[in-house]
């Protein structure tokens, strides 16, 4: 009867384990201050699966600028890779184009962090020949370009991705997300 318990016991100690173990990680970045200081620093949910920001947008929208003067976001959105299998957090720039940053589940299933230790990308759409293109997407949807010139039925608009240049580490963003909550 004692050897029972005791494998029971056991099995019921290893069971905790095992599910403790499978447990997803906190996403979390570390920031190194002026004073070579370091911290860790737990990105926040951002939205969930039903396209519901979860942060104000305005605080998203004063993280991402206040990484450049140079590049400057006034609109948000998601996109979806289908490629990669990935939501992404889409920031429309005041001068054309987007950067998206990588989404991650969260611990809660149906919420979503940034991913931290990614890169940016860079969406821009071009005229073939049009000379005014949108673009558009959603989270369950990839980032498309359409011509909006009524007078060409034959004109198109490219989308093309690229590394986004100077704003490419998904980190910076998680860090300057959690400033502006704390603020």
């Amino acid at each position: 009867m004692f050897k029972l318990k005791m494998v029971t016991s056991v099995m019921f100690i290893m069971g905790i384990t095992a599910f403790i173990g499978c447990e997803k990680p906190i996403n979390t970045t570390t920031e190194t201050n002026a004073n070579n200081s370091k911290r860790e620093v737990i990105s926040p949910i951002i939205c969930n699966s039903d396209e519901f920001f979860l942060i104000e947008k305005q605080i998203l929208l004063d993280a991402f600028n206040s990484l450049s003067e140079e590049v400057q976001s006034s609109q948000l959105g998601f996109s979806y890779s289908e490629i990669n299998d990935e939501h992404s957090l889409l920031f429309y720039l005041v001068q054309g184009g987007a950067i998206s940053y990588a989404l991650t589940d969260s611990i809660n299933y149906g919420e979503y962090l940034v991913a931290n230790n990614r890169t940016g990308v860079t969406h821009t759409c071009a005229g073939d020949p049009c000379n005014s293109c949108d673009m558009s997407s959603t989270f369950f949807t990839t980032v498309t370009c359409t011509c909006n010139q009524n007078d060409c039925s034959s004109c198109k608009c490219n989308h093309s991705v690229s590394k986004a240049i100077g704003l490419n580490q998904s980190s910076d963003l998680i860090v300057a997300l959690v400033t502006e909550l704390n603020s």
